[in-house]
């Protein structure tokens, strides 16, 4: 799944208490290869041996992914073990996001769950985002491709549209969203959280659009500190 050189880069993130660095590329490899060996049908997670190996693989990945993207958002932004332990924690994440859509298809539910709502950021979310700290856009430009927007808001949707389009690396992507107007937050006849949620996305997406002009060259100072 990695090559020596991302091998390296794993292998520099900042060390954790019961967790072999030499051997974490190996781990979340064979992660995915689970992922992909239930996805495909050739292993039965209803059998008691593998369903309790996936739920041991699950709750390690949550763990990598939850404590590492902890790290990434409290490191110094100059810190040197940071795109390490982002692209640790993405990679993590993107395992989770294939695992649960696995997960949901074997439970019989119809529809996914959005990737953003006022409860919940989807792994596909952060893998995205991380990846991109991490100096790895490829990547995030392929995770965002996992976004699901049915079930959301106009708001939230432009905030993942903004998100992919970052991702993307693309210039006419990003001037498209650098001209785009922002969609107002609806309040009439809303939950209250509904209506919080949006008004955070709508700000975010605003930074987004502050980030792509940065990008662009259209702006002189960088709206990230």
């Amino acid at each position: 799944m990695f090559d020596a050189e991302t091998t390296s880069f794993i292998q520099s993130a900042v060390p954790l208490e019961g967790l072999d660095l030499q051997k974490l590329p190996q781990d979340l490899t064979e992660a995915y290869a689970l992922v992909v060996s239930a996805r495909l049908g050739a292993v039965n997670l209803s059998a008691e041996e593998t369903h309790t190996n996936w739920q041991s693989t699950i709750l390690e990945l949550r763990r990598i992914a939850e404590t590492y993207e902890g790290l990434t958002i409290f490191l110094p932004h100059d810190d040197n073990h940071r795109p390490s332990c982002a692209f640790v924690s993405g990679s993590a994440h993107f395992t989770l996001n294939q695992a649960e859509r696995i997960q949901a298809k074997i439970s019989g539910y119809e529809f996914l769950l959005p990737s953003l709502s006022p409860y919940a950021v989807a792994p596909e979310v952060a893998a995205t985002l991380l990846f991109l700290i991490g100096g790895h856009q490829a990547d995030a430009a392929e995770t965002a491709k996992a976004f699901i927007k049915e079930g959301t808001s106009s708001v939230t949707g432009q905030l993942l549209d903004f998100i992919a389009a970052l991702a993307s690396g693309n210039g006419h992507s990003l001037r498209q969203i650098v001209d785009k107007t922002l969609v107002q937050v609806q309040r009439n006849d809303r939950d209250y959280l509904d209506v919080a949620a949006d008004m955070m996305w709508q700000e975010l997406a605003r930074a987004i659009q502050m980030i792509a002009c940065t990008v662009l060259g259209s702006v002189d100072v960088s709206p990230i500190r």
